[in-house]
């Protein structure tokens, strides 16, 4: 609970300073694939919550990896968080500061699950009932699970919209124990 009250403070501070020098999209396209690549990166991971390491020789390897390759902005607040010994939850913090930047923006992040992959259509349909239902912007994450034999099911923070076949049979299963 701590590490989540800490990342969403520091990932104010960088959302905050972003919007007052007008940087907000540069450095939310850079906090992304910052995060990306500390996710999928086991050996960034490694060297980030590596304790061993002094935040000088810590700081030295951030620089070479990033200065001049990012916005400056998201290289100086990587370089704070480093210093104030929070490095380890930089995936974190930038997870955070992606939900204040699409509430700010008033975009809905939904993942839509499905037994085979969607059209473009068939995406924008759901999107669009979306958009209208929510009076927000949608930004869909197609997903294909197979074990949901057909229909789709729609996630949005932690409520599940679920058309699924494999929901209506097991409604249509506990109708039939319950009668």
């Amino acid at each position: 609970m701590a590490t989540t009250k800490s990342s969403k403070r520091y990932a104010k501070a960088l959302f905050d300073l972003s919007v007052d020098n007008g940087r907000l999209d540069q450095v939310s396209t850079d906090v992304k694939a910052l995060r990306a690549l500390v996710l999928n990166s086991k050996e960034l991971t490694h060297f980030l919550e590596d304790p061993l390491l002094t935040v000088e020789r810590r700081s030295a390897i951030l620089q070479s990896l990033f200065q001049g390759k990012i916005e400056p902005l998201v290289y100086q607040f990587i370089l704070f968080v480093e210093e104030k010994n929070r490095i380890a939850f930089l995936a974190d913090i930038c997870e955070k500061f992606d939900e204040l930047f699409y509430d700010y923006k008033g975009i809905i992040r939904v993942r839509i699950i499905s037994a085979v992959e969607l059209t473009s259509d068939q995406t924008e349909a759901i999107s669009a009932k979306l958009r209208e239902k929510f009076g927000k912007e949608i930004e869909p994450h197609g997903i294909v699970d197979p074990s949901i034999l057909g229909g789709f099911r729609v996630v949005i923070g932690d409520q599940v919209f679920d058309h699924s076949l494999i929901n209506q049979l097991n409604r249509v299963k506990q109708n039939i124990i319950a009668a």
